[in-house]
């Protein structure tokens, strides 16, 4: 880059990085002045030139290779109108949003204009639209190509896991939509005691450039356009990419589900369509089931019953109230799956420690019942992993005198996990389970207490890897032996002894056409054969 190469920018970008809050306080300074600051042993032309490039600030030049580039703004989807809303009063005596503004899949569906297609286009595109018939059209690629294309588009990248948000609520203050969130993995940077573990969606920037000309000549001009990290949208396209899509969607991604909380802003109220009636069941913790209980529950995900006629337990349960909105043939493709939650010591809520909006479900409560949901839906399920946070409010409550230390039940984590551990090990096909603590800060978080079981689980993995491929090769050894005697009976022209036919009496399959035994025909049946007539 030179320091004579032309620069300007169209307006002054907001300030990124400075805020001035009155006019007692030192006025801020410019992003120019930044930029000086940032870069001092170059030019102020220079320095502004590579600031605007490294910090994308919008409408300002720089020079590389000959070349004038420029930021420009994001590209978003402003398909929907962002004006103000239209309300109306429900039973209950709150705004909700009519669902009529809810976006369709017609709306959903309807082509770009041809002017913004072309702009967010990649530019390769004339090379790969092509018929079905063409060598290189996508279907002719091989199906690691299109594993790799697919994964890109529907899978979360890293570590990280997919937080399903399955509640429907238009309460004008919860608007909710069914979508997902991206959930950063266990790690330092992910405490959900701040609230810092959830990401937007849209967090994969795809770079679009645009060629521009002006009165000084051409430029490039670019932008992102974020994009969702799962795009599951062009499944639609044929039934083809649907098959295909499906399993890497709900087997590929690991699936993050928090415990529900039974505050009105965490399990909202919502408006039915057409209708001033307010639904909101009865959000309450997960009751003791009877066996009768569960096959109800489990009727309701089968049929896929009508979200409004769910009992409050599933309505707002995340876990199940997601089994119950992908159906069964899906839940069945599920291979990874985490809970989060605090195993709970202290069962009644006090307003001060717990606050208005009371405690989240109990986590061994909530697993007693979410297991035999697993064992009847998530049959593929390989993977499990349980958070199980530690019961901070009881600590704080016994220390300040608000709840009174349990002499009688459990008063650790330990003695309240224990008694659930013989039930993981009923999830049939379980490879690999893990419990985990909330030491955030520690690299090691697995809860001692749990390491027999957890080895338990890998264990019998390893053995039936093990016995899976004994038998395999069993199987395969016996397809060898039977292919030898086959040719060594076309070469020696080797003949039954009991039937005649060209094998060897251990292999013969002629049986009794009475009573199915094998070593005599049916004349010579012990229990006598049926009367024939005189010319058989």
């Amino acid at each position: 880059m030179s320091s004579n190469t032309d620069w300007a920018w169209d307006a002054d970008p907001p300030l990124t990085n400075t805020y001035w809050d009155g006019p007692d306080m030192e006025e801020p300074e410019t992003w120019q002045e930044t930029a000086t600051k940032e870069f001092p042993e170059d030019q102020a032309e220079i320095a502004i030139q590579k600031y605007a490039h490294k910090h994308k600030v919008e409408g300002v030049f720089w020079v590389e290779g000959g070349k004038r580039f420029v930021w420009g703004p994001d590209i978003t989807n402003s398909h929907f109108s962002a004006g103000k809303p239209l309300y109306i009063w429900g039973s209950d005596g709150r705004a909700y949003v009519p669902w009529e503004n809810e976006p369709t899949l017609k709306v959903i569906d309807r082509p770009r204009p041809p002017s913004y297609t072309l702009t967010i286009r990649h530019p390769s595109f004339k090379g790969w639209n092509l018929p079905k018939e063409h060598p290189r059209h996508f279907l002719k690629f091989p199906k690691e190509i299109q594993q790799l294309i697919f994964h890109f588009a529907i899978t979360v990248s890293g570590p990280d896991m997919v937080e399903p948000q399955t509640i429907h609520s238009n309460w004008k203050t919860e608007i909710r939509n069914v979508t997902y969130h991206r959930h950063i993995n266990h790690s330092p940077r992910c405490d959900p005691r701040e609230g810092i573990c959830r990401d937007h969606p849209q967090e994969r920037p795809y770079l679009a450039i645009c060629q521009r000309h002006d009165t000084i000549g051409p430029y490039t001009k670019m932008h992102y356009v974020p994009r969702p990290d799962i795009d599951s949208t062009f499944l639609r396209t044929s039934k083809q990419f649907y098959d295909m899509g499906l399993p890497i969607l709900y087997s590929k991604n690991e699936f993050f589900f928090p415990m529900v909380n039974a505050y009105r802003h965490e399990s909202p109220p919502t408006m039915l369509p057409g209708s001033e009636i307010v639904h909101r069941p009865e959000p309450v913790f997960k009751p003791r089931l009877s066996e009768e209980d569960f096959d109800t529950a489990f009727n309701h995900i089968d049929k896929k019953i009508s979200r409004t006629e769910l009992p409050g337990w599933m309505y707002y349960d995340h876990f199940i109230r997601f089994l119950h909105t992908i159906g069964k043939k899906n839940a069945a493709l599920i291979k990874s799956v985490r809970f989060s939650g605090t195993a709970r010591i202290h069962h009644n809520c006090v307003h001060e420690l717990c606050g208005k909006e009371g405690c989240d479900e109990d986590l061994v409560a909530a697993l007693e019942v979410y297991i035999p949901f697993i064992r009847r839906f998530c049959t593929g399920l390989e993977r499990l992993s349980v958070e199980a946070i530690k019961d901070y409010t009881y600590e704080r409550g016994v220390a300040n005198g608000f709840i009174r230390a349990i002499t009688d039940g459990p008063m650790i984590t330990e003695e309240v996990f224990s008694p659930l551990l013989e039930e993981l090990k009923t999830i049939d096909n379980l490879k690999e389970l893990s419990i985990i603590d909330d030491s955030y800060d520690s690299a090691d978080m697995g809860l001692a207490f749990a390491d027999e079981t957890v080895k338990w689980v890998t264990d019998r993995a390893a053995t039936r890897k093990r016995e899976q491929r004994e038998a395999y090769a069993k199987a395969k050894a016996e397809e060898v032996e039977i292919a030898r005697l086959t040719i060594q009976v076309r070469e020696q022209n080797v003949h039954c002894g009991f039937c005649g036919e060209g094998h060897i009496w251990a292999e013969c399959w002629n049986l009794c056409d009475f009573c199915g035994a094998f070593g005599h025909f049916w004349k010579a049946c012990p229990e006598g054969p049926p009367a024939r007539d005189a010319d058989e």
